[in-house]
């Protein structure tokens, strides 16, 4: 595989060497929504065994002109497996209904595999707390006195 080169996107990098912590050394990964292909192409290099797909055909094609073995499919109507882990690079906010994804992994996986999720966590975090924030300010504002409007109900006089 002298082809293959170690990627220089910081990005990918970080990608790689996170999920690399969590792999055996030889295993067989599935990564969901590859686009091009940098992090399957960047875990060929470091010896791991990788399917890499997305829906998407045009990414399909340039994955597989990197030398990275993808398909083009939807998840979760993909076959194939079992696999050691499947990846979810960053994916899984995309595909929906969540439960039939989760269950799809479920199925494909070896026993003891992982599922890893690298997604917008710092984004869901976010909105998250916004809107912990804003039910805090509402259920204060109907806890207060009769005569009090509710914040979300409040316009200047």
């Amino acid at each position: 595989m002298s082809e293959l080169r170690k990627p220089v996107d910081v990005a990918t990098d970080h990608t790689v060497t996170s999920l690399r912590a969590h792999l055996p050394p030889e295993a067989t990964l599935l990564e969901v929504g590859c686009g091009a292909g940098d992090v399957a192409r960047a875990l060929l290099y470091e010896g791991c065994d990788v399917l890499a797909f997305d829906s998407d055909g045009t990414a399909i094609a340039e994955a597989r002109s990197r030398g990275v073995p993808a398909r083009q499919a939807d998840w979760p109507h993909f076959d194939g497996g079992p696999f050691d882990a499947i990846a979810f690079t960053p994916s899984l906010h995309h595909i929906h209904p969540l439960d039939a994804a989760v269950r799809r992994a479920h199925e494909l996986l070896r026993s003891g595999a992982l599922v890893l999720v690298e997604d917008a966590v710092r984004f869901v975090e976010a909105r998250f707390r916004a809107e912990r924030s804003r039910r805090a300010r509402k259920d204060y504002a109907h806890r207060s006195s009769p005569r009090r409007r509710p914040i979300a109900d409040a316009s200047p006089s």
